[in-house]
């Protein structure tokens, strides 16, 4: 009795095809290759987009005040020295973050006399 594949040539070779490219990409998969090669020209990521020129103005807006917020709770005295003390933080957090400098930031207090 001859012995009958269930499957002819051309059909064998295809699904063997199909079986090494699943393999292969499970294996990218798990080494990460495949999401290297996304985020290298995607850098927001899959599908990300660029973020708007007021979600940008917003993000700076929001780190300047939390820079003022930060530099009230570091020296949060109502004297000449405190408010240098908080003017000097407030602009190097300012300068660490690349915003710019703020006009409201605490002058000294004039001198008694």
């Amino acid at each position: 009795m001859k012995k009958v594949d269930w499957l002819a040539w051309p059909e064998r070779q295809t699904i063997d095809r199909l079986l090494a490219l699943y393999s292969i990409q499970k294996t990218l998969a798990f080494t990460g290759a495949g999401v290297s090669a996304q985020t290298a020209t995607d850098p927001e990521g899959l599908y990300g987009q660029e973020p708007t020129r007021l979600e940008k103005s917003n993000k700076m807006w929001n780190q300047s005040d939390t820079c003022g917020k930060e530099s009230f709770q570091k020296f949060p005295d109502y004297t000449a020295d405190g408010a240098l003390k908080r003017d000097v933080y407030m602009r190097d957090c300012l300068r660490k973050h690349h915003l710019p400098p703020r006009n409201d930031v605490a002058q000294p207090l004039p001198r008694r006399q």
